[in-house]
């Protein structure tokens, strides 16, 4: 009789430290995937903060607006469709002087409302990429003709 009770208690123990057991591998599972959403944000962070552009160039033609970027940070610039130009400026209708705010979206081949790279200069580091000290040229091609 002693013996029956001794070994059910030690299968309650087994099973106690068994569940226990589970619960901290789940924990610790959970844990490390926090740390690496942690670690994947402090890259992206630090990526933005040591990003720096300056634009300098800019001349206008009809609708055609061209102008250098010149990476001036240490991150880089690749994922072009991600990134959008935002310009402002005055355009005429009619009679009506029209202040336009457009937002004009990347695309490979150069198309009202769009902008596109023409050429990256000294791209030497990253074919394609524009990393800190390279200069891209861009043209964008603006939706209406802007008033001087």
């Amino acid at each position: 009789m002693g013996l029956s009770i001794t070994v059910a208690g030690a299968v309650v123990l087994l099973v106690m430290l068994v569940v226990l057991s589970a619960l901290c591998l789940a924990t610790l599972q959970a844990l490390s995937i926090h740390v690496d959403a942690l670690s994947v944000k402090s890259e992206l962070e630090k990526s933005a903060l040591t990003t720096a552009f300056r634009i300098d160039g800019a001349s206008l033609s009809g609708n055609l607006l061209a102008f250098n970027l010149t990476s001036t940070g240490e991150g880089k610039l690749w994922r072009y469709p991600l990134c959008d130009v935002i310009v402002s400026y005055t355009a005429l209708n009619g009679n009506a002087t029209l202040w336009i705010c457009e937002k004009l979206s990347y695309s490979s081949t150069l198309a009202p409302g769009c902008w596109s790279i023409q050429t990256i200069y000294n791209d030497l580091r990253d074919p394609g990429i524009l990393n800190h000290g390279e200069t891209a040229a861009i043209a964008a091609l603006l939706s209406h003709a802007p008033f001087r």
